[in-house]
């Protein structure tokens, strides 16, 4: 149970990073340490709960993963200084462009994400 909590983890901080890359040089970087970190509290934190019923192994992992998703939401950089907590709280998603900005971050080129070509006044 330990290593889906942490495999939860890290697709929920890529999930972040992909939908709010505008992070400027330091989010690749705080998207590793974060995950790390917060990978290693499942993972170490796994021993002292191990002699605990499976309710309560499962809600203190859960409460975990709330705070592991808070803290990415909140303190992971923004390059218009807004954290991701705030863009989610006034109703600011991501766009598929946004999506696809994100994605190639990461080294996918996901086509149907792709934005149409801009055109302008000269365009035919």
């Amino acid at each position: 149970m330990t290593s889906f909590f942490a495999i939860l983890t890290v697709l929920l901080h890529f999930a972040v990073f992909v939908s709010y890359s505008e992070t400027g040089r330091l989010g690749i970087f705080f998207l590793f340490i974060s995950m790390i970190a917060w990978s290693s509290v499942f993972i170490f934190g796994s021993v002292p709960l191990s002699n605990m019923k499976r309710p309560t192994i499962l809600f203190v992992n859960t409460i975990t993963l709330l705070f592991s998703m808070l803290s990415a939401t909140l303190f992971m950089p923004q390059s218009d200084h807004v954290t991701v907590f705030d863009k989610i709280a006034v109703e600011r998603y991501p766009s598929k462009a946004d999506l696809y900005k994100g994605l190639l971050r990461l080294g996918i080129d996901y086509t149907p994400f792709k934005p149409p070509p801009k055109t302008g006044p000269l365009s035919p």
